[in-house]
């Protein structure tokens, strides 16, 4: 899109903060020997980010994007008047090798490291269109197919006989774009936090 006198409207840089995220789900385990393991789960995970733009538009508009050309009933300009949230509904199997840190069953500890790959069931974000410089939502330009990388620490918090709670700080980084490779942009997701994992015995 061209403003008047024909001169390029300039892309804006779009920062991402971190948002809420949670997830729920279940894995199996297989000791390997003494001290390695395998895990593998299937979860569901939400992510979310939170972005600063400019002014809502609610007027039926068509851009040209990297696909094809999109019509929407609104959309926001580049700016630092309105807080929006994305959010990325994942459905998850994570793959992990489990490493033992401790020899003592009572002090049941591991570092674990895998792969996640992912699929994007729903999402609620903005796409960022930099050739008209403004933000709407529009799903095709995400990459549903998503593959992760994954690494932490597990420890027993709590042990009785028929419960084992174990916490795990984690960090989980999408090497794969966000967005699809014609879209020409660079974003992954990145989770940070501590899982919660319950053990019935």
């Amino acid at each position: 899109q061209m403003p008047a006198g024909g001169v390029t409207v300039p892309a804006q840089v779009i920062n991402y903060t971190s948002g809420f995220s949670y997830g729920l789900g279940v894995f199996a385990e297989k000791k390997l020997n003494r001290r390695i393991g395998l895990s593998l789960g299937i979860d569901y995970h939400s992510y979310s980010t939170k972005l600063i733009v400019g002014s809502r538009v609610d007027s039926p508009s068509r851009f040209a994007n990297s696909l094809t050309a999109d019509v929407v009933e609104s959309f926001y300009t580049t700016g630092q008047s309105t807080a929006y949230r994305n959010r990325y509904h994942l459905l998850e199997v994570p793959i992990n090798l489990q490493f033992s840190l401790s020899p003592k069953p009572a002090k049941n500890a591991h570092w674990f490291v895998g792969l996640t790959p992912a699929f994007i069931v729903g999402s609620k974000a903005l796409y960022y269109n930099r050739g008209a410089n403004v933000l709407y939502e529009d799903k095709q330009q995400f990459s549903n197919w998503q593959c992760m990388f994954n690494t932490g620490f597990a420890f027993t918090a709590v042990r009785s006989n028929k419960l084992e709670v174990m916490l795990s700080p984690v960090i989980q980084y999408g090497f794969t774009n966000l967005t699809r490779s014609s879209v020409n942009t660079n974003e992954h997701l990145l989770f940070t936090g501590v899982k919660t994992k319950l053990y019935f015995k």
